[in-house]
Order: C-alpha cells, then structure tokens, then sequence
C-alpha cells in the first residue's frame, strides 16, 4: 500500500495517465490503512462501481473500487 498521505496525489497521477473515458481500479484489502486511504479518495471522487472479492478459504476480502476518466481528470 502507498501511504495515505499521498492517497490523493497518486490517484490523481493514475487518472493523468488513464485515456478520457478509461477507469482506474484501485483494489485493497481489508484493514485499517485501507480504511483510511479509502476515506481519502472518496474526498476526491466516487467510484463508478465497487465490488468485494473474497477468498473463501481465508475469509480475507478485497474491495474493489473502478473510477472513470474524463476529459478533466476523474469524474465522481
């Protein structure tokens, strides 16, 4: 995980490099550092879809956020 801090500047730099109209998909497991980068990108935008994925073995899950592209950057 990239530190929270940075959450924003890294998504930010992801969406300048995504084409208009493509996504990001930023995918997290779950624990408190996830919860906290995850508060800090929903100030930024929301996402288009999200998704859980969990690993019936473990019981570990992952959430899975897709975040759209625009001409202007993310669009939320």
């Amino acid at each position: 995980y990239f530190p929270r801090s940075e959450a924003e500047s890294i998504m930010r730099k992801a969406s300048s490099l995504t084409a208009e109209g493509g996504v990001v998909i930023v995918s997290m497991n779950r624990n408190y550092k996830a919860t906290l980068v995850w508060r800090a990108l929903s100030q930024l935008t929301r996402p288009a879809q999200s998704i859980k994925a969990t690993n019936l073995e473990t019981g570990s899950y992952w959430t899975i956020n897709v975040y759209h592209v625009g001409e202007a950057g993310l669009v939320g």
